[in-house]
């Protein structure tokens, strides 16, 4: 009886034990991947694989031993996030891969808003099982970073044996090895694979949030509708810092443009903010702060920002740290400052008053950004 009873409790324990292995080895597979030699890149393959493994089996031992519990269903997805964002975070910062950083920030902010939600729905007691977009997604993400593996395994193969290319990179380096048509193959694909991780991982997203929605019901049409204006109109609260929160605002708009100016992401942000920063602005002084131009409404400093940067992107080096400072020096004087005509358009009521000041400003500060990019860049 108590080998029976021991033995239950075992196997009650392995699919659990399985999904810590398996968070256990992300450190471990992350410091492999930065290694230089093709026995580095041979061990994070290696470590991959075997936590692509235990991913299955603890889910095929719970099936198999009809083992649920509330923990098993909130860690055992948490570590595959943390498994795969570990990897595509690396990816990004590797210099072997052309992978856009607002690409891995779609797929992170699906992880955090579903762990977020996974979270709410077990204080309510309504664990939230998972969809079936959910496992195509996590599938094909693991499978994308195998390819990348091998790619980048691939790679260190051929630099172990010819030393001299090491200081040859891009695409130039896949053609030079594969041809020039299979080599810009090789060197977009792993662009590609997560690219269509990022769809998937945003149609996931959206799903969970749908199905999901009655968790925040209590909320009411009203405090909902609070919510996001409050989100929105305060620059994702920067606007709720007690000192200097419009140059706060100011950042998350620069932050913005770093992460996105090299992708049509940016142009329809800032497209978005503009034109619903009025309806938001208005309403948030209205009815939520309750004071006439409240200083914790800083969505006007972001979308001013925004139009300042429009037309430049950031590159990592000189030039783009030229922009990003003067941009945002040009910006902070006219929406200090306030020189006419910006100081008259501030005195208009709500909304317009609040975004019409900064956008201007912002206009101005392009324009100074533009003749600085002549004088210097010669562009």
């Amino acid at each position: 009886m108590k080998r029976m009873l021991l033995k239950k409790r075992l196997e009650s324990q392995i699919p659990n034990i399985l999904t810590f292995f398996r968070i256990i080895l992300v450190p471990f597979f992350i410091f492999s991947l930065f290694g230089r030699g093709a026995l580095s890149g041979l061990i994070a393959l290696i470590l991959f694989t075997f936590a692509s493994i235990s991913d299955y089996f603890d889910g095929y031992f719970a099936r198999k031993w009809n083992i649920h519990t509330q923990f098993g269903v909130f860690i055992d997805p948490l570590a595959d996030k943390i498994l795969v964002g570990g990897a595509f975070i690396s990816f990004i910062l590797l210099p072997d891969f052309f992978i856009p950083i607002w690409l891995v920030i779609v797929i992170l902010l699906r992880e955090i808003t579903v762990t977020l939600l996974r979270m709410v729905a077990l204080r309510k007691k309504q664990p939230i099982t998972t969809e079936y977009s959910g496992k195509v997604k996590t599938a094909f993400q693991m499978f994308s970073v195998f390819c990348i593996l091998i790619i980048l395994f691939i790679k260190k193969i051929f630099l172990s044996i010819r030393p001299g290319m090491i200081n040859i990179g891009g695409i130039e380096f896949w053609t030079k090895i594969a041809g020039d048509r299979h080599g810009l193959i090789i060197y977009y694909l792993p662009l590609i694979l997560v690219s269509i991780s990022a769809s998937l991982a945003l149609f996931s997203m959206f799903q969970y949030l749908i199905k999901n929605i009655i968790l925040f019901s209590h909320f009411g049409r009203k405090k909902a509708l609070q919510l996001v204006v409050k989100i929105l109109s305060t620059g994702f609260f920067a606007g709720y810092i007690p000192v200097a929160p419009g140059t706060f605002g100011t950042l998350v708009g620069i932050g913005m443009w770093v992460l996105l100016s090299r992708s049509i992401f940016y142009y329809a942000a800032t497209f978005i903010l503009v034109t619903s920063g009025f309806v938001f602005s208005d309403y948030a002084e209205k009815y939520i702060f309750l004071k006439r131009d409240s200083s914790k409404i800083v969505i006007d400093e972001v979308s001013g920002i925004l139009i300042t940067f429009l037309s430049f992107q950031f590159k990592p080096g000189l030039s783009g740290m030229i922009y990003l400072v003067f941009g945002f020096l040009f910006f902070r004087f006219f929406d200090i400052i306030k020189p006419p005509p910006i100081r008259i358009i501030q005195k208009y009521r709500g909304g317009t008053g609040i975004m019409l000041d900064d956008i201007v400003s912002g206009i101005f500060a392009n324009a100074l950004l533009q003749i600085l990019r002549a004088v210097f860049f010669h562009i």
